[in-house]
């Protein structure tokens, strides 16, 4: 067969584009891989959408592939928010603190990191004395500068309660540490239970969701406890709840891995899941109570995978008896009508984050009503995920469709020189 200069173009060209083709057509149109239908509205207002675990976890990490539309398609513009509870803050709070106390002298060292302060609390228990001391400041701990003498320790008792608060006025300091000095010649030493200030206020806390466990490894080698958690989706994990048995005091370093895996491949197992994951030392964290009550560890990272490490040293191991993994209440807020047909929709990894007219936001009223979605339809990440293989196609494809077309050259030349003899 002879080939001519054209149709040696049309064939590259056209294997050419067949390979891009080939190498693209699976990523060229993007689909949400999640659906839920709003329930209908009484009356026409703004409303707060509830997200379910089932949707956060399809949503992408920016929540930018979250829309609202109606019947015709249209969007609507939505306010993503937390839900919270504001709770009061205040009551006493405390420095660390360091007391010696010999035949003459209690020396209690206060440690405040440099806050501007003009007074202390001290909580101690009840008792009939009057005491004096001296107040000393210092930033190395070495060079002691006076800040007040004679300070008055009177009417330690409460009528209310064994232990009696008694506050310490000063002039205004800024001192990384200070030492109280109180003289005990006369009397018995006082028991000093803490020192800190008294603070009132309110604080907005999160509320927080369950996050299911689909995987756990518990298992203790030598003297770590290793802790491996699979979670059925990606998400932004708030909060880590250990329920620990024994011992009841206790005090371990947890050592934190943030993971990084190929985002396409089907994690069923931990075996499987293991084998595609590469870690990342991520943080130190410490497990330490002083009751039976369950020990929260902030974790505070997008991800379906948990790794942690309990380090024992010498003791003997926690007794783990079950871990709680949450993430934070969300919600859409938006205008709704009554009698529209509204879907909620997440999930199109190419998505660009929507730019709406939020100017609505300043007039939405303090409480707003919950929705639940219904009907989440849901496409399962495991088993839609490319496989390893098609990721490699597409991370080196113009490779391969370089080398592609320079070997159709390398033919097609090779064929022309073998056809040339016969032509002459």
């Amino acid at each position: 067969m002879y080939y001519s200069k054209t149709m040696i173009g049309k064939k590259i060209f056209i294997n050419g584009w067949m390979a891009i083709a080939l190498l693209t057509g699976g990523t060229v149109c993007a689909q949400p891989s999640c659906r839920a239908t709003l329930p209908e509205v009484p009356a026409d207002g703004y409303y707060a959408i509830d997200l379910p675990y089932a949707v956060l976890g399809h949503a992408r990490e920016d929540y930018a592939d979250l829309r609202i539309t109606d019947r015709n398609g249209r969007e609507i513009a939505w306010l993503l928010r937390g839900e919270t509870e504001r709770i009061y803050a205040g009551g006493f709070q405390s420095f660390p603190v360091d007391i010696e106390a010999t035949a003459k002298e209690t020396s209690v060292l206060i440690t405040t990191g440099g806050k501007a302060l003009s007074s202390f609390t001290l909580r101690m228990k009840n008792a009939d004395a009057n005491k004096y001391a001296t107040l000393k400041g210092s930033n190395d701990r070495k060079a002691w500068y006076a800040v007040k003498d004679h300070l008055a320790l009177l009417n330690i008792s409460n009528r209310e309660s064994t232990e009696a608060y008694v506050q310490l006025d000063f002039p205004l300091s800024d001192y990384q540490y200070y030492k109280l000095t109180i003289g005990d010649s006369l009397s018995a030493p006082l028991n000093i239970r803490g020192v800190g200030v008294m603070k009132e206020g309110y604080s907005l806390v999160p509320h927080l969701l369950d996050v299911p466990v689909k995987e756990s490894v518990i298992r203790t080698e030598g003297k770590q406890t290793d802790v491996l958690l699979v979670l059925p989706y990606e998400t932004k994990v708030a909060d880590v709840v250990f329920h620990i048995s024994s011992p009841t005091y206790y005090n371990r370093d947890v050592k934190i891995w943030l993971p990084t895996y190929h985002r396409s491949v089907e994690r069923r197992s931990l075996l499987k899941a293991r084998k595609y994951i590469t870690w990342q030392n991520y943080t130190i964290g410490t497990l330490a109570a002083d009751s039976g009550r369950p020990v929260t560890l902030s974790y505070d990272q997008y991800t379906d995978t948990l790794r942690m490490e309990v380090f024992n040293k010498d003791d003997q191991p926690l007794k783990i008896d079950s871990i709680k993994v949450y993430a934070k209440k969300l919600y859409l807020v938006a205008g709704l009508k009554a009698g529209e047909v509204y879907q909620l929709t997440c999930g199109d990894e190419e998505a660009v984050y929507p730019q709406y007219d939020l100017s609505f936001a300043a007039q939405l009223p303090d409480s707003l009503q919950h929705l639940t979605l219904g009907n989440i339809e849901q496409q399962s990440i495991t088993e839609d995920a490319d496989p390893v293989w098609w990721e490699a196609m597409k991370t080196y494809g113009i490779w391969i469709i370089i080398v592609f077309i320079v070997l159709q050259i390398l033919y097609i030349v090779r064929k022309m020189l073998k056809q040339n003899p016969k032509q002459s």
